[in-house]
């Protein structure tokens, strides 16, 4: 994929999530979606089976879940204080604002 469509690409995942991960062949959908962003289905398969990928991805998340206490999608660190589950941009500039009066 050229680097300069990646976070693209990664938007469309996030943003097509509940087409993609609930229609009847996840993986042809997200395949369908990288060749859109220019990455050929073979890169995407072996992408898939790169198992060092796998495991490092695996181990930082078990990092995370220990180290922070993130146990759930999405969570989010505001100055190493987890928030977890959807929230109001009211309530991310709660914890923002309050960060940022304690750092004065």
């Amino acid at each position: 994929m050229p680097p300069d469509r990646y976070f693209g690409f990664v938007d469309m995942l996030f943003r097509d999530q509940q087409a993609w991960a609930r229609g009847n062949d996840p993986l042809t959908d997200i395949k369908v979606r990288a060749q859109l962003a220019g990455l050929a289905p073979a890169d995407v398969d072996a992408c898939l089976a790169d198992k060092a990928l796998l495991q490092g991805i695996q181990a930082r998340a078990q990092e995370g879940q220990k180290r922070d206490g993130i146990n759930s999608t999405p969570s989010f660190l505001i100055d190493g204080r987890p928030m977890a589950g959807a929230h109001s941009f009211a309530d991310f500039k709660k914890v923002i604002d309050e960060t940022l009066a304690a750092a004065k």
